[in-house]
């Protein structure tokens, strides 16, 4: 009898962590957002997918171009309103490039509506188009 008890109590357990595990994947899903990326400058395009996304005060996000090949990533610290990029490919791998992106991709981390959003870098000419991937799951 005990031991009928104890394979149900583990059953139950194992049933309730998975029910947890749901929900907190469920919740976590919730802060992502995936994009359609297009960077264009007078001098070349790139586009690809950016995820993003939100804990907090903060988040993190991350650039791939279309041959599953890493941009860059980044991480959003809400608190001091900054941005800073790290595994950044080569050609782009330049102080100040870097520091124009951060700049122009901070938005991402202010906005709460799942729109298509344009930003607009007029100093140096530089565009960004991101477009909301509709999950497959609909």
């Amino acid at each position: 009898m005990t031991r009928y008890l104890k394979s149900c109590t583990n059953l139950t357990a194992l049933v309730m962590l998975l029910l947890v595990a749901g929900v907190q994947k469920s919740a976590a899903q919730e802060n992502v957002r995936r994009y359609t990326m297009e960077i264009s400058h007078p001098r070349g395009e790139m586009s690809g997918l950016c995820i993003v996304r939100k804990d907090g005060g903060g988040g993190a996000l991350s650039v791939i171009n279309q041959f599953g090949i890493k941009a860059f990533d980044a991480i959003y610290d809400g608190r001091r309103n900054r941005m800073k990029l790290f595994n950044v490919v080569g050609p782009l791998d330049r102080c100040r490039i870097k520091r124009v992106i951060a700049k122009d991709l901070r938005p991402l981390f202010q906005v709460s509506d799942t729109s298509a959003i344009g930003i607009t870098n007029k100093r140096y000419g530089i565009n960004y188009k991101l477009v909301p991937l509709e999950d497959a799951e609909q």
